[in-house]
């Protein structure tokens, strides 16, 4: 199995576009044999709040040095990794984060989302995880949700194709 550093180097990423980033993502894990064939290890998972504000820390993008950002949602992916005997802690593939690539789940959730400190919004936070394999599956963006009423982008858009569905 290659490592992280490997995985940095094939990865392909678009500032505001972390949903189709995480698409990308699980399918550059499962080529480079970091997930298992089958992305049955991994999980996206998408943040979001009823409010549309999801607070998070440590993001590249921040201008504040502790890296808050407020989010209208993000997409990440946790992969679970299990030893023969235990289970081992996840890890979480967030490729907007200053927290390291990946990181140990506890660290993500205690650096990044600081639940303990953002108690007014920890019951306006949502979490829908979706298996790899589903969203590989079924995630389609024909990018809209990032254009003005005039046509403009709000962030550049990636330079491939918009990602299609291959589900029925």
């Amino acid at each position: 199995m290659r490592g992280a550093m490997d995985a940095r180097k094939a990865l392909v990423y678009t500032s505001c576009y972390c949903e189709e980033n995480v698409f990308l993502l699980c399918k550059a894990l499962m080529e480079l044999n970091i997930a298992l064939p089958d992305a049955s290890d991994l999980f996206v998972v998408f943040l979001l709040s009823a409010d549309k504000q999801f607070p998070i820390w440590c993001q590249k993008n921040s201008s504040r040095d502790d890296g808050f950002c407020v989010w209208d949602y993000h997409v990440i992916c946790i992969q679970k990794r299990f030893s023969s005997s235990t289970p081992d802690e996840a890890s979480v593939w967030d490729l907007d984060t200053s927290l390291g690539l990946p990181v140990a789940f506890s660290s993500y959730v205690n650096e990044a989302l600081k639940p303990l400190v953002v108690k007014k919004h920890s019951l306006d936070r949502l979490f829908r995880v979706v298996s790899a394999h589903n969203f590989l599956r079924y995630f389609a963006s024909d990018r809209r949700h990032m254009k003005t009423s005039d046509g403009g982008w709000l962030a550049a858009p990636p330079d491939y194709e918009c990602i299609v569905s291959q589900g029925t």
